[in-house]
């Protein structure tokens, strides 16, 4: 849940908290004016003051809320628009909320959102007897600190009328507290209360209580019909303003006052907004002493931002709905006004993810309040850790009270399974610090799959052939250790390279040699031994070798290895590059396992010194270029052939890192007869010249470091392998929806 915090008011120098209020504090107010306008073209001050009077000076601290609610009119249509110069005035003279936006259509959704922080599941214009709802409001927040209120509605026949006036000005559904029957007393039957008939009472009663200097914290005012430019033009609605705010302006309770002018919702035909609200574009005016002057907010707001200001200004918490998390007016206040810090919440999707996937960090809703400039940190704390430490370094871009900002964790980040929790944290230059509530992602280790081949596997009996057995281990990018045992009726020895009975995962495969088998048959078993990454994802696999006269060859798995849907190989200089994809067809998002490798088909060895002849850009197996391999992969979008893919650029499937440049000490490649196995000159022992890449189904759409990762979109892709020596080969794939 988010906290609210009390505002600071900035007097002298220095911000001074303000505390929870009771009514022998109450002496300023925040006059919050909703107008749905239709103005008139002459308009009267009253007592001869104008919209841009001299500019009053606040008092100590903010103690009145007023709402004030006008009907029916967008954005365009009164910002700018002759007919209604005073709101014109008005607006140049404070401030103007340029993006402010009504919850829906029709009137009454609107109102209630505004006093309750949620529609209550109204979509009509009902009245109460129809559809009185026992929520909670502002009113419960207000009684519960000891704080006063009061409905000023002008043409209501009797205090607290619950239906439409005789002569049509009035209309229940401009007055949202009588459909709440904790205020009414009763579920809409039309009945009154004492206390209903004390608080919602006529607009004249305002001007007795203004001119008595004894408003209550809280005033919610609702022109006639009328008036509030709902059924007459636009210039009556900017005249009756004109006559109403010069009166506040000019009141001793204005040097303590806040006031919001603004409509329920835009015209019908305007049903644009952002999140929830779409009620249409419309315009908000905020008056007061305490407000930047001349100031123009860019800042999204809606309805719920009005009550969550509203809220924060009296110190009143929240009522836990649409205003908990809606975006505070922050930036309307300039120095006069700091808001306490109120955390962000932050999301992480998927929430579990296999070892090598990533996840997104994205921020729901901004931090509020503060003093700017903003410095915003994510933190992350490790399966293995105690504690949350800086993930990466602090940013000042994208840190604002409207920004929200995201992050891609990569497998830089998640390195270990386990469960990773983050937070975001946000300082500000008065040196208070927020931290969201943390989030959490599981990390799931990968169940590998081990495979054994070797060759040859039949030789003479006694013989001091040698033999290469090679272990496969397929996962993303596994590593760790192969444990190798041998059985059976006959016996090997490890030749004087390979004196232990184990090889380390070199990109997913390592080999010994063997030689010296004896009469009989020898089982080969290969044991995965699992990393950090790979935890408990141990198997075993067996091949069988005979001195029999006869070649003959059995493999047996713990598994089914993938099947390769589309393969294509190309040759140059006796070497194929071999390419294989698992499907052709994709969702956006989803994973692409790519198999790639330099085969010779020959049957005799073939060496190559080290080349330079990449025919295409960005090959790579992983994050690093290829180290020891001299083959690697890339991806573009669009149909390519080798006619055209030198002219294309590939995308960024790895993220950027600083890599080890043991490439440069390689001098060439010995590759076997008919095996992708080659040793790596100079130097001893066999290597897979094959790797099993991941490829996400995204891009990097960053320059360094931790990557902001774009899913592939709809359309056809793809991927080209490749050598160092110019071989290519192409396969093709299409990300449907």
């Amino acid at each position: 849940m988010r906290i609210r915090a009390e505002p600071y008011i900035i007097s002298g120098e220095r911000p001074v908290l303000v505390r929870k209020r009771t009514r022998l504090m109450v002496s300023a107010s925040v006059v919050l004016i909703f107008i749905g306008l239709t103005l008139s073209n002459a308009f009267v001050l009253a007592q001869g003051r104008t919209a841009d009077s001299a500019q009053p000076v606040p008092s100590a601290s903010v103690q009145h809320v007023i709402t004030i609610v006008m009907e029916n009119e967008e954005y365009s249509q009164v910002i700018g628009n002759p007919s209604a110069p005073y709101e014109n005035a008005l607006a140049a003279n404070f401030t103007l909320l340029t993006e402010y936006y009504a919850i829906r259509h029709p009137s009454l959704p609107n109102y209630l959102a505004m006093v309750s922080g949620s529609t209550q599941d109204v979509s009509s214009d009902c009245l109460p007897s129809q559809c009185s709802t026992n929520a909670s409001s502002i009113v419960d927040l207000l009684q519960s600190h000891g704080l006063t209120w009061k409905e000023y509605a002008e043409s209501m026949p009797t205090n607290c009328s619950q239906t439409v006036s005789s002569d049509g000005l009035y209309w229940p559904k401009h007055d949202p507290f009588v459909y709440f029957s904790s205020i009414t007393g009763n579920s809409g039957s039309g009945q009154t209360s004492a206390y209903c008939d004390s608080h919602v009472v006529s607009l004249a009663q305002f001007w007795t209580d203004l001119n008595a200097n004894a408003l209550p914290n809280y005033s919610f005012i609702t022109p006639n019909i009328c008036d509030d430019a709902h059924s007459c033009s636009l210039s009556t609605g900017d005249t009756w303003l004109s006559t109403v705010v010069p009166r506040i302006e000019s009141s001793q309770e204005f040097s303590s006052t806040v006031l919001f002018v603004t409509y329920d919702e835009s015209a019908t035909s305007d049903v644009s907004g952002f999140g929830s609200a779409h009620g249409g574009h419309i315009p908000c005016i905020v008056v007061s002493p305490f407000v930047n002057r001349g100031y123009q907010s860019t800042v999204l707001y809606s309805h719920y931002s009005l009550l969550a200001t509203t809220e924060s200004l009296l110190g009143l918490g929240n009522l836990g709905k649409n205003d908990a998390t809606a975006q505070l007016m922050s930036d309307v206040f300039g120095g006069h006004i700091v808001f306490a810090l109120t955390p962000p919440t932050i999301s992480v999707r998927p929430t579990t993810i296999r070892v090598g996937r990533s996840a997104i960090l994205s921020t729901k809703t901004s931090f509020a309040g503060g003093a700017s400039p903003y410095a915003c940190q994510w933190l992350k704390e490790s399966p293995s850790a105690t504690g949350f430490s800086d993930l990466g370094s602090p940013f000042t871009t994208g840190c604002t009270p409207s920004s929200k900002p995201s992050l891609t964790l990569t497998s830089r980040v998640l390195t270990t399974s386990g469960t990773w929790s983050f937070e975001l944290r946000v300082n500000d230059s008065a040196s208070a610090t927020i931290v969201s509530a943390p989030v959490t992602v599981t990390v799931k280790s990968v169940l590998s799959r081990t495979t054994v081949s070797c060759s040859p596997t039949s030789v003479p009996a006694a013989s001091s052939k040698t033999i290469t057995c090679k272990a496969r281990v397929t996962g993303y990018l596994p590593t760790g250790t192969v444990s190798w045992s041998q059985s059976g009726t006959g016996s090997v020895s490890f030749v004087p390279t390979f004196r232990c009975a184990c090889c380390t995962l070199i990109r997913g495969g390592c080999s010994v040699i063997l030689t010296g088998v004896k009469s009989g048959k020898v089982i080969m078993t290969a044991t995965y031994m699992g990393d950090s990454s790979n935890q408990g994802s141990s198997r075993t696999a067996k091949l069988t070798i005979t001195n029999a006269p006869t070649t003959t060859t059995t493999t047996t798995t713990n598994t089914s290895t993938t099947s390769i849907t589309s393969t294509q190989s190309g040759s140059l200089q006796g070497l194929v590059v071999r390419l294989g994809l698992n499907v052709t067809r994709m969702t956006s998002g989803a994973t692409l396992e790519v198999t790639v490798s330099d085969y010779n088909p020959s049957s005799v060895a073939l060496n190559f010194s080290k080349g330079s002849g990449w025919a295409v850009d960005g090959l790579a197996t992983g994050w690093c270029p290829s180290l020891n391999l001299p083959v690697g992969i890339a991806v573009f979008q669009g149909r390519y052939t080798s006619a055209n893919v030198s002219q294309a650029t590939p995308l960024r499937i790895f993220p950027k890192v600083i890599c080890p440049m043991v490439i440069r000490y390689i001098t060439g490649y010995l590759f076997q007869p008919m095996s992708d196995n080659a040793t790596v000159l100079p130097g001893s022992g066999e290597t897979p010249m094959m790797a099993e890449v991941a490829v996400s189904g995204t891009y990097g759409t960053t320059g360094s470091g931790l990557d902001q990762l774009t899913p592939f979109s709809h359309g056809t892709y793809t991927v080209v392998a490749g050598d160092e020596w110019g071989n290519l080969a192409f396969a093709y794939f299409v990300v449907a929806s």
